[in-house]
Order: structure tokens, then C-alpha cells, then sequence
């Protein structure tokens, strides 16, 4: 039980976070002249922000102090030793979650072929999804990516198009919504990747192991939302995480 009260106090501390969420909020700025949401609300744009790094840094703050105070062997001040800070020790990369992250996989394939694609197209932006067709129609006509558009949704966004019309000779709105789709599938793909590397190099014993991989990847592929482009998990983040992946190897 000793090993696990560092993950039972951080996330007891999580908890009280997202209770005390509408709670955490800085005096709104009345210099702020600028008629809008945040102006009739009075609320301070930093809100969203603080409560975000609360939500992070004081659950993993209190799991490392509580790991390094309960496990003494694990660290070492000593700037001349080897192991200055953490002790190194082999991790055992069993196979105990392979089983569980082909199930996840099958699951969020399941979710895709379930969506209702005919929804995205009724609803869509006409004026918003159309600033997509530009820039692949300069290229197509120019021939020059940088000299022919402004990139107004980032260089890889506004060519969703040129993508497109490499695999499928031609490029539409339907199909750069389909690539969009498809970047937050990769989304929670990589999320389960990473859940699976995280966890299974916790020194927990395997059927713990099993049950935390289970409950943390549900809540995690939960986070980014199909039909939600705007959220924190918005298709660009596909590109972000498929490079944390590699770093971290």
C-alpha cells in the first residue's frame, strides 16, 4: 500500500482542483476597454490558464515529493554519484498491456467507422472550411507554397488540400473534413501509445498495472472530440504528439 500513496494523493489532489475549478479565478482587469465576452462577464482571459497549470503541476508536484520522501533509495543529492537525483534502475518492458491496447485500438477504429460523415457536411462553415481551397489552388496554378498565400491557419493546415490531391487526385471541403477526422484519430492513437509507454514503466505490479491503463486511457481518448475542432485537442495536435512520441521514444 506504501508504493501506491504518492498516485492515491496526487490524484486526491486532482480531485480537489476540479472542485474548487469555478473557485480559482484572478480579479478581472478594469482598464480592459475592449467590448466582448470577457468585457459584459467581467472575467480575466488568465482564468483558463492558471487553472490549467493548477491542474497539472500541483497533482504531479505532490506525486514527486511524496515518491522521493517514501522511496529513499530512489534518489541522491550527491552531485559526484552516478544516480544524482533518481536512482536508475532496468525497467521490466513486459507485454501485460499489449492485449488491452489492441482492444483500445479496435475501439476508437470502432468510433470512427461510427460516425455520422454526412453530419460534418450539412454543417459546414462555407466561408471558414472555403479559406482551405485557396491555398492549394495557388500552389496548383504558381507552383509556389510560400510566395503565393498567407497562411492564415498555419502551412500545414491550409495545404490539407495539396494532401488531398496526392492520394486522391483531386481535393474538395469533404475531403480536407475527412483529414481532419482522420488527424484526431491519430490523436487518440498516440494518446493510447503514450498511456501504454507511461504506464507500463511504473513500478506498479501487473494487475495494477492493467486496471490504471484501463481507467487513464478511457479518460484520455475521451479529451479530443470529433465534433469539436476547436478544442484543446484540435487536429494540429496530431503533429505535436506524433513527435513527443518519437522523443520519447
Amino acid at each position: 500500500m506504501k508504493k501506491y500513496f504518492p498516485l492515491l494523493l496526487s490524484l486526491s489532489f486532482l480531485i480537489t482542483v476540479v472542485f474548487l475549478w469555478d473557485y480559482i479565478k484572478l480579479p478581472y482587469d478594469k482598464e480592459n476597454v475592449i467590448i466582448g465576452e470577457y468585457y459584459y462577464k467581467k472575467f480575466n482571459p488568465l482564468n483558463d490558464t492558471v487553472r490549467f497549470l493548477l491542474f497539472i503541476l500541483i497533482p504531479s508536484l505532490i506525486y514527486l515529493i511524496s515518491y522521493l520522501l517514501i522511496n529513499e533509495k530512489t534518489h541522491n543529492l550527491s552531485l559526484s554519484s552516478k544516480n544524482y537525483f533518481l536512482y536508475k534502475t532496468d525497467v521490466n518492458s513486459s507485454n501485460t498491456l499489449n492485449i488491452y491496447f489492441f482492444l483500445f485500438i479496435i475501439l476508437i477504429s470502432f468510433e470512427f467507422f461510427s460516425l455520422n460523415f454526412a453530419k460534418f457536411i450539412n454543417e459546414t462553415d462555407m466561408f471558414h472550411e472555403g479559406t482551405y481551397l485557396v491555398p492549394p489552388l495557388n500552389y496548383l496554378k504558381t507552383k509556389g507554397l510560400f510566395t503565393s498565400t498567407i497562411y492564415d491557419y498555419g502551412f500545414i493546415a491550409n495545404n490539407f488540400g495539396l494532401i488531398s490531391n496526392f492520394f486522391l487526385g483531386f481535393y474538395s471541403i469533404s475531403t480536407i473534413i475527412l483529414i481532419k477526422l482522420l488527424l484526431i484519430y491519430f490523436i487518440k492513437f498516440f494518446l493510447i501509445l503514450t498511456s501504454k509507454k507511461v504506464i507500463n514503466n511504473l513500478n506498479f505490479d501487473n494487475n495494477l498495472k492493467k486496471i490504471f491503463f484501463i481507467i487513464f486511457t478511457f479518460f484520455v481518448i475521451a479529451l479530443p472530440n470529433y465534433y469539436d475542432g476547436n478544442s484543446y485537442f484540435s487536429p494540429r495536435i496530431a503533429v505535436y504528439l506524433f513527435f513527443i512520441f518519437l522523443l520519447g521514444g
